[in-house]
C-alpha cells in the first residue's frame, strides 16, 4: 500500500478549513500535516497538526496544498506553492486579474488547480450547462444562487462558473450578454444570461439553471447539503494533482 499524501491546508482555522481538515484526519489516503493561518490559535486544539503562519516552513513537508484562505493570500499562496514545488488546489472565490495571474505563474512550475466550487457535482453541472446552451440556444438562460448571510462575493464564483458555461455553449462573450438581476423597466433582451443572487440564513448553496422555451423549460438544480460536500471534494480534487504535470485547470 501506498504511503499517504502528506497535505496542508491554508485557512484551516476558517469554517471550510476545519471541514476539510475533519474529512482529511478519516480518509485514509491522506496525512494532514499542517495548517498555514493568520495568527497563531490555542495549540491544544490542534494537537498533532502543526500550524504556522509562514508557508516557506510547512511547504518543503507536504505534497500537495489545498488553499481555503481569502483573495488577499492568494499571491503569498501562489508564490510560495511555485518556490516549493508544491501542487497547489485554489478553492478561494472572488480572485481578481492580480491572483488570477499569480496562478498562472505557479502554474508554470506545478499543477495547480483553481476550482470555485469543490463539490463533486457542480463540475458536472457546467458540462451539461454547455451542452444544452450549444442545443437550445433560442432558450433563455438564467442562474439564480442562495447563499448563507456571510457570502462574501455576489454573485457567487459558481454561479459565474455556470454563466461561463452558457455562455461556451453558445459561442458568446459572458461579459457581453450577462445582466445582474433587474429591476424598474428592464424587458429581456434576446440573448442575455441572468445572474440573480439571494444571501439568506445559513444555507451553504444552492444554484439552479432555468433554460426556458416558450412552450418547456429545464431547470437543473444543485444543492449543498453542508460544507462537507465541498470537503469531500477537496480531498478528491488535491489528490488527483499528485503526479499531474504543470499547468491550470480552471473549474
Amino acid at each position: 500500500m501506498s504511503a499517504p499524501v502528506r497535505i496542508g491546508i491554508a485557512g484551516i482555522n476558517g469554517r471550510m478549513g476545519r471541514e476539510t481538515a475533519a474529512i482529511a484526519a478519516g480518509d485514509p489516503r491522506v496525512r494532514l500535516v499542517g495548517g498555514i493561518v493568520r495568527r497563531e490559535p490555542d495549540p491544544g486544539e490542534w494537537a498533532g497538526v502543526y500550524l504556522t503562519t509562514d508557508p516557506d516552513q510547512l511547504l518543503p513537508e507536504i505534497d500537495c496544498l489545498i488553499d481555503l484562505t481569502l483573495p488577499s493570500a492568494t499571491v503569498t499562496i501562489a508564490q510560495a506553492a511555485a518556490k516549493h514545488r508544491v501542487p497547489l488546489l485554489c478553492g478561494v472565490t472572488g480572485l481578481g486579474p492580480e491572483e488570477i495571474a499569480a496562478l498562472e505563474a505557479a502554474s508554470t512550475v506545478v499543477p495547480v488547480r483553481w476550482s470555485r466550487n469543490l463539490s463533486r457535482g457542480i463540475p458536472l453541472v457546467a458540462r451539461l450547462a454547455r451542452e444544452l446552451a450549444a442545443v437550445l440556444s433560442d432558450f433563455d438562460a438564467e442562474i439564480v444562487e442562495t447563499h448563507h448571510r456571510g457570502k462574501r462575493e455576489a454573485p457567487s464564483g459558481t454561479a459565474l462558473l455556470l454563466a461561463e458555461a452558457v455562455a461556451q455553449g453558445r459561442e458568446q462573450r459572458l461579459d457581453e450578454h450577462a445582466i445582474y438581476g433587474r429591476h424598474g423597466e428592464s424587458p429581456r433582451e434576446p440573448g442575455q444570461i441572468g445572474i440573480h443572487a439571494l444571501r439568506a440564513g445559513g444555507a451553504p448553496g444552492e444554484h439552479t439553471l432555468l433554460l426556458a422555451g416558450d412552450d418547456e423549460e429545464i431547470r437543473i438544480t444543485h444543492r449543498a447539503l453542508s460544507r462537507r460536500a465541498f470537503a469531500r471534494g477537496a480531498i478528491e480534487s488535491a489528490l488527483g494533482l499528485i503526479g499531474q504535470p504543470a499547468g491550470l485547470t480552471r473549474i
